[in-house]
This record gives structure tokens, C-alpha cells and sequence, in this order.
């Protein structure tokens, strides 16, 4: 009884795993992948700027006309996972929708730029020479 001990005698292959109670063996398939479950898509719209251009209008001779213009950024997002998939930014002007992939091409787009506001802090030298004139 002593010899046989740490000695695991296998039994022929009869389709039947004898670990388990049933005697069923496990059903899967190593070749085949899992299958991720199908991603729950959905569209959101935000307004990321909006303002007015005035241009020349051709029907009225000298006349500007005020066109408004809606900077949008849609976003395609999977609900399960909450990561983005795409965004692209929508210029509405004039009833005509314009597709950009960045915000600083929309933005060229309406012909705004925006100043940074460390450029347009003055140096300690300019508040001096501001600070002198005034006195």
C-alpha cells in the first residue's frame, strides 16, 4: 500500500471527467475566442462656443448682414465602458454644418482666435513704467 502512494494511476479516456460529481466534462473550446458583448453606443451634443459675424451682403449693395454660428462638439461614447470613441467638432453657420476633428480648426473656421491669458499679462517692467506715467 506504501509503494503506491504519490502514484496517480490514469484511467482510460472514456469522454467522462471523474473529478466531477455528474461526470460531464468542461465544454470549452480553446480555439474560440470570447466573444465581447456588443457595445451600447450613444451621442451626446455639447455647445462649446457660439457668437456672430457680420459679412457683406451681396443682395444689398454696401449692407452687412449678422450671420450666427454655433460651434458643437458631438461625441460618440460606449455606455458600458464610459470611454470616448470619437468627438468631432460641428460648425452651424448659415444652415450649413461643417465637420472638424479640432476644436482650434473650428475655431479658425469662425475666424476666432483666443489669447492666452499669459500673453496678455503684462511684465513686471510694463506695470513699472504703467505705475510712473500715472503719477
Amino acid at each position: 500500500m506504501g509503494e503506491n502512494r504519490g502514484v496517480r494511476i490514469r484511467e482510460p479516456h472514456n469522454g467522462r471527467d471523474a473529478r466531477r460529481p455528474d461526470g460531464r466534462r468542461s465544454e470549452r473550446n480553446r480555439n474560440d475566442p470570447r466573444k465581447k458583448p456588443e457595445p451600447k453606443i450613444y451621442q451626446l451634443e455639447a455647445i462649446v462656443d457660439r457668437g456672430f459675424q457680420d459679412v457683406p451682403d451681396p443682395t444689398t449693395e454696401g449692407a452687412t448682414r449678422r450671420v450666427q454660428w454655433t460651434i458643437l462638439k458631438r461625441t460618440t461614447a460606449d455606455q458600458r465602458t464610459a470611454r470616448t470613441l470619437s468627438s468631432i467638432y460641428v460648425v452651424q453657420r448659415d444652415g450649413v454644418d461643417t465637420e472638424l476633428p479640432h476644436l482650434s480648426a473650428a475655431r479658425a473656421v469662425v475666424n476666432k482666435s483666443i489669447n492666452h491669458p499669459e500673453k496678455l499679462t503684462l511684465s513686471k517692467a510694463d506695470h513699472a513704467a504703467a505705475r510712473g506715467a500715472k503719477k
